[in-house]
């Protein structure tokens, strides 16, 4: 298991380890989140708003992102989607989703799917999520009436073909070069 955020992420091949520097972001990310909330958390009780802060999380990998989220932000106030396109990657996800609710349920909704990010066009992506997605998403919902996500984060392969070829060997060893 690899700490990230609070949370023990279960790691295996050919899945990317999480990073320091990602786990250091996500804490970062979670500090402003919060500042939103509550600021605007007398807000949506004044608008009675019970619509969700909608969050999107392109090549989820572990899924450690997006579980971090689910576990820091305030209960019932997020949905939260992750997409990858390995399927390793999605079912590891899947399984530290199961790995860390069996300690303490998530009290916010978290899904993964499986989606190539470059071979669908942005548009389809609300769609595709709304189709896919096990959360029952009706009429009255925000999520149908506007552009559907609040929040898109992502940690996207950021390594060259150069660059691969001078990396440490148990990084080539171990993680999907794709996700590299």
């Amino acid at each position: 298991t690899q700490p990230f955020c609070d949370l023990e992420i279960i790691v295996k091949p050919p899945v990317l380890i999480p990073r320091w520097e990602t786990e250091e972001w996500t804490h970062r990310l979670i500090t402003r989140l919060m500042q939103f909330f509550e600021k605007s958390y007398l807000t949506r009780l004044s608008q009675s708003s019970n619509s969700p802060f909608r969050i999107l999380d392109i090549c989820t990998g572990s899924g450690c992102i997006a579980l971090s989220l689910a576990r820091s932000l305030p209960p019932n106030s997020c949905h939260i989607h992750g997409i990858d396109i390995s399927s390793d990657a999605l079912s590891l996800a899947n399984i530290n989703l199961e790995n860390i609710n069996k300690k303490r349920k998530f009290e916010n909704h978290v899904e993964f799917l499986h989606l190539d990010i470059l071979q669908t066009p942005i548009s389809e992506i609300k769609s595709f999520v709304q189709k896919a997605t096990k959360y029952n998403y009706d009429e009255e919902n925000e999520f149908n009436q506007d552009n559907g996500f609040d929040l898109i984060v992502s940690n996207p392969p950021y390594i060259t073909h150069n660059e691969y070829a001078t990396l440490d060997p148990d990084v080539r060893l171990w993680e999907d070069k794709c996700a590299l």
